[in-house]
């Protein structure tokens, strides 16, 4: 969507500033947004180059096949009875509304919730119990507070979300954190990640599980 304003370009002969101004700003805005996207991790660089080459594709397919062959249906639709274009406007109306639900079930969605936790200096093990599947989990020691992160990341309807509960279970030298993670509304793709981080003084004496149901 970020390159959308590139297809600009196709009122050249009629509105050469709109045509080069409005290419250039999508050119601009795309590369800004693909950059500013790969650095949050949600898009690799190749993703953004693509999404620019799909656009390119599409727009002259539009441009010079499907705008001709409309324009020339629509002289030959003069011909037709009305209960013809009545089953022509029937069958658009439900080719647009399957696309426009297709749309919305793939909202992009990204939420990284964060919490801190304390552990008492006697923990020898740190066991995290997960109700799902993991695409990525790290461990780091710094100098810095017990903190655990989950990123969730997909697409899903416009209201979507999840409802992420973090219950610490201690039992002696062993933590427990049990993380439940509960979808709200209707997901196409989600996918999660874990970031645990611990001070460095846990570091060769604290052993870390990460397990999912």
């Amino acid at each position: 969507m970020a390159f959308i304003f590139v297809t600009l370009i196709y009122l050249r002969p009629k509105s050469p500033a709109i045509a080069y101004g409005g290419a250039i700003f999508g050119l601009i805005y795309g590369i800004l947004m693909g950059v500013a996207r790969a650095a949050q991790g949600a898009h690799f660089v190749t993703d953004t180059l693509w999404s620019f080459g799909v656009l390119v594709i599409v727009s002259l397919l539009c441009n010079y096949i499907l705008i001709p062959f409309v324009a020339r249906s629509w002289l030959r639709a003069r011909t037709f009875s009305s209960k013809q274009l009545a089953a022509i406007g029937v069958g658009f109306a439900v080719l647009m509304g399957a696309i426009t639900l297709s749309f919305l079930s793939r909202r992009p969605y990204y939420d990284m919730t964060t919490r801190e936790l304390k552990l008492p200096s006697s923990v020898k093990q740190v066991v995290v119990h997960l109700n799902v599947d993991l695409v990525k989990k790290t461990i780091d020691f710094k100098n810095a507070p017990v903190m655990v992160g989950l990123l969730g990341e997909g697409f899903g309807w416009a209201n979507a979300d999840e409802r992420i509960e973090m219950i610490p279970d201690p039992r002696g030298e062993i933590y427990n954190l049990n993380i439940r993670i509960i979808p709200q509304g209707y997901f196409a793709e989600l996918q999660h990640q874990l970031f645990l981080t611990l001070p460095v003084r846990f570091k060769d004496r604290v052993e870390v599980k990460i397990e999912t149901d």
